[in-house]
């Protein structure tokens, strides 16, 4: 280290091993001038490098691929000669402080390390290159330079007068295909993690659930998102905490960055935030317990609090994300999909369950069947003495022959000592339907896109309840019946009593919040759907003012949103209990006393070119007419 003479090696100093010294990562001697000249301890430095070479342009560099010769040694390359033209040396016009040099070793590219064929078949390839480079220089000078190359954004400072520019474009972007283009303007000249991160998000605002997976395998995006990974790991200390939260968010959002990856940068963050007192603004605190959420990290609670105490400031992207965050912890994914139904197929092997519970999947029904088939059946994962598979633990769901009518049974297969229900109706063929099981004390209920089929009353010996803590095994069809030619998806679990992660006294903020105008109006048509299935699967107590608040927000932009997307609105709306047709108020009029006048308040049916509200002035009595959006004969344009 710099001023520590007693750290330099001399002759006749002895290296019993690489890794003998805990304190130097990976110390060498690299010995200068000849047999009697001082030796000097170096290590490896690594950093990385973001070259898109989509166009197929040359990398302009020179490598030493000779397997005989002195630099090979079979796992990594090593750049004899950097040449002016050529993307190497672009990227070193750009960014001076992490210019490629000769005699630097390319150690991984795009993730792929340890073999150097590997990594010259990675180099051919027309897509944008994440290239992990090591050069040695002496210890003293290590971390000055590791800070230089390990963090591109501060190897060339853009003015704060360009930096303001490149935002106020990003913010008025109306469309993903804008902010894509300011992207491929500015990445290479005026870099910038502030921009980067607002540009992602932009893209991810203003995508579809359809156009976000084409946008995501955009070359541009994904160097973008690739600098972005990579800065955001290193920047804690560097850019604020909001920055690389909305970093994180807009990469999860658009699918190109796991939880599991964010998981130690999210735990530096909250680290940090609890370090001060939570002093974050309301957005940034919702968008961080949106990315732990399904993580469930420890230490969130004061955030929590946090957010109860300063509800009145959430927005409406805010009380989006602090509703799914609370869904994604309390609720457990069991099931992903789809997946087709088989016999003895085992969909969960072990989970854990309550005696009171909910059980929610999708199902689409491919054809009927001749025969009692099996839906789903749910066992003990294991017992002793018994083979699996052989006692019920909770119902089981079958379809009726010749029909897709669903049939709930409780009790142990082909045994007199069992009781059924069944549905009056039958699932439609070929269209997706929400099941949900609710077993609560002694009676189960099977409802279908939000209306009750049927119900089991249940009695001792009938009904099997499971224990606190039982362990439970889902079978996608039975051992003692063929199974349903359906496909499932999206199998979830909610206890219903003790639901961690669930929040009573915030969930009722939430929806007071909700019922302020205008407030989900900033929301996409995706963070809408998502915002409805949270407040069903948590069970949300039924406020007519902000579920009519919300629809309306729905009806009126029905255009934006896809036959899947309106799907499940409609179902979490039922699933509520304020089915969406019923959001607009009754057809009619009423009248009620206000200061000491009559107002009439009359709501018309849906018309053409018909005002939204009107206003009659009269004496001592007023006319209010409500009604919902007018119609147009334009679709694209019509809002209802």
């Amino acid at each position: 280290r710099r001023g520590h003479a007693a750290l330099r090696w001399r002759p006749p100093d002895v290296l019993l091993h690489p890794r003998a010294c805990t304190a130097m990562p990976d110390v060498r001697v690299k010995t200068e001038g000849g047999s009697g000249d001082e030796a000097v301890a170096t290590e490896p430095l690594e950093f990385t490098v973001f070259i898109d070479r989509s166009s197929g342009a040359p990398l302009g560099i020179d490598i030493e691929s000779g397997k005989d010769s002195a630099g090979w040694d079979g796992r990594t390359l090593l750049i004899k000669q950097v040449h002016e033209v050529g993307l190497f040396g672009a990227w070193g016009t750009s960014n001076p402080a992490a210019a490629v040099l000769p005699g630097d070793r390319i150690v991984a590219v795009n993730g792929r390390r340890g073999d150097a064929a590997e990594l010259i078949d990675a180099c051919k390839g027309q897509q944008p290159l994440v290239i992990c480079l090591a050069r040695e220089l002496p210890l003293p000078h290590c971390v000055e330079a590791r800070a230089a190359c390990s963090m591109p954004s501060r190897a060339r400072r853009i003015p704060d007068d360009t930096l303001a520019a490149i935002r106020e474009e990003i913010a008025g972007a109306r469309s993903a295909s804008a902010a894509v283009q300011v992207v491929r303007k500015q990445f290479e000249r005026n870099w910038n993690f502030l921009w980067g991160a607002e540009a992602l998000a932009c893209i991810a605002k203003r995508s579809t659930m359809q156009t976000r997976k084409g946008w995501s395998e955009d070359p541009a995006v994904i160097a973008l998102a690739m600098r972005l990974r990579a800065e955001a790991t290193a920047s804690q200390a560097r850019d604020s905490t909001e920055t690389v939260l909305l970093a994180l968010d807009s990469l999860r959002r658009m699918g190109l960055q796991g939880p599991e990856e964010q998981r130690q940068v999210l735990l530096a963050a909250t680290a940090k935030l609890s370090a001060d007192g939570w002093r974050l603004p309301i957005s940034s605190l919702a968008r961080l317990l949106w990315l732990a959420g399904p993580l469930r990290l420890d230490g969130l609670g004061p955030a929590w609090m946090e957010a109860r105490r300063r509800f009145l400031e959430l927005a409406g992207p805010d009380v989006a994300a602090l509703a799914v965050a609370m869904r994604r912890v309390a609720i457990t994914l069991l099931l992903r999909g789809p997946r087709e139904l088989k016999r003895g197929a085992v969909l969960c092997k072990n989970f854990q369950v309550a005696p009171e519970l909910v059980l929610s999947f999708d199902l689409l029904p491919r054809g009927e069947a001749e025969e009692w088939v099996s839906i789903l059946r749910f066992t003990p994962a294991a017992e002793q003495g018994m083979e699996p598979g052989d006692r019920n633990c909770l119902p089981a769901l079958y379809f009726v022959p010749k029909t897709t009518r669903l049939l709930v049974a409780a009790g142990p297969p082909e045994s007199d000592m069992k009781e059924e229900r069944c549905s009056e109706e039958g699932l439609v063929v070929g269209q997706m339907s929400r099941i949900v099981l609710r077993l609560s004390g002694k009676a189960c209920t099977v409802s279908v896109n939000g209306c009750e089929v049927c119900a089991l009353p249940g009695c001792d010996g009938y009904l099997p309840i499971p224990k606190m803590g039982e362990r439970v095994r889902i079978w996608g069809g039975s051992q003692h019946y063929a199974a349903a030619n359906a496909l499932i998806s999206n199998l979830t679990y909610r206890p219903m009593l003790h639901c961690p992660g669930r929040d009573p006294e915030l969930l009722d903020r939430l929806l007071r919040r909700l019922r302020t105008e205008g407030l989900l109006a900033a929301l996409s048509a995706p963070e809408l759907t998502e915002l409805a299935e949270s407040l069903a699967e948590l069970a949300a107590p039924l406020d007519e003012a902000a579920f009519r608040a919300f629809g309306q927000e729905v009806l009126q932009r029905r255009p934006e949103f896809t036959p899947e997307e309106l799907w499940r609105v409609r179902v979490s709306f039922a699933l509520c209990g304020m089915p969406l047709n019923k959001v607009w108020v009754a057809v009619g009029a009423s009248s009620k006393h206000a200061g000491g006048k009559i107002v009439t308040k009359q709501a018309f049916a849906t018309q053409r070119d018909h005002g939204k509200r009107q206003r009659t002035e009269g004496e001592g009595h007023e006319v209010e007419r409500a009604s919902p959006p007018r119609m147009s004969a334009d679709r694209k344009r019509s809002s209802f």
